[in-house]
């Protein structure tokens, strides 16, 4: 009998257990759809939603674009009359520019008409002063370079008194070196005036007097030949004789260059 009790309580109990497996397993499962279900439903009002308001952007996009196609063509608008403005101001400014060049050369026009008579009289009286000017100029020029020539030719002539005074004082003393000296620079000073001289006369003059003193210096040189004891002056100063003595042979007198000539031969015979 025990026995017997004993399986009818496991049996019970093992029921028992069967049915609480089931009722729990029954019990997940209807949580577990009722939560599909809220959650499908969740998701459906979601969406809803969603493009409700992804439909309100696309209207305000369209919106937004429709004002911004009246503020384009309000701004075209505006620019193309501001175009058509600047192109008629444009115009008319040139059309001004061109009457007012037109107007300005009309003027210049009539003012060179009526002031060209006394203008071409101004300008006639003005290169007339000019030119008297330029001439009195000219004249005082020249004129002073005539006082000029004839300072330097009284200078020139003067120095050649000078020297033939030198000449005549130390052929008194038998100075036959300084008299050879002095009628060497006196014909010297002779040829300088022949050489700015103008005047036909003072030119002839001037040969004359230069050919006398050269024939002078050559006297004194055949003496200074025959003092052995001069030698040493002749040396010492016979660069500077040489170059006198190429001034006269530049002269276009021919006695004088032969005159010259004759004298360097002798001075250079005498100083070998």
């Amino acid at each position: 009998m025990n026995t017997n009790v004993q399986k009818f309580f496991l049996v019970k109990y093992i029921l028992i257990l069967l049915l609480s497996i089931l009722l729990y397993s029954f019990s997940n499962s209807q949580l577990t759809f009722s939560q599909d279900i809220t959650k499908e439903i969740n998701d459906n009002i979601s969406f809803e939603d969603t493009l409700k308001t992804i439909k309100k952007q696309i209207q305000y996009f369209k919106n937004q674009n429709e004002l911004l196609s009246v503020k384009v063509d309000s701004l075209e608008k505006e620019l193309f009359k501001l175009k058509t403005k600047q192109s008629f101001f444009s115009n008319e400014l040139d059309e001004q520019t061109v009457r007012f060049s037109l107007i300005v050369t009309g003027l210049l026009a009539l003012i060179a008409v009526v002031s060209f008579g006394s203008f071409r009289l101004e300008v006639k009286r003005v290169v007339k002063e000019t030119n008297n000017i330029i001439e009195k100029q000219r004249q005082e020029f020249e004129d002073f370079k005539k006082r000029m020539k004839n300072n330097e030719m009284k200078s020139l002539m003067l120095r050649a008194d000078i020297c033939r005074i030198n000449y005549e004082n130390y052929l008194k003393t038998n100075d036959k070196f300084l008299a050879f000296w002095f009628a060497l620079y006196t014909a010297v000073n002779c040829i300088n005036v022949v050489e700015i001289a103008e005047d036909t006369k003072d030119i002839e003059d001037g040969y004359t007097f230069a050919k006398d003193n050269l024939k002078l210096a050559l006297i004194q040189f055949k003496k200074i030949i025959r003092t052995p004891s001069l030698k040493t002056k002749v040396e010492e100063r016979r660069n500077i004789i040489s170059s006198r003595i190429n001034e006269l042979i530049k002269s276009e007198n021919e006695e004088i260059i032969d005159l010259s000539s004759e004298l360097r031969i002798l001075i250079k015979k005498y100083l070998k």
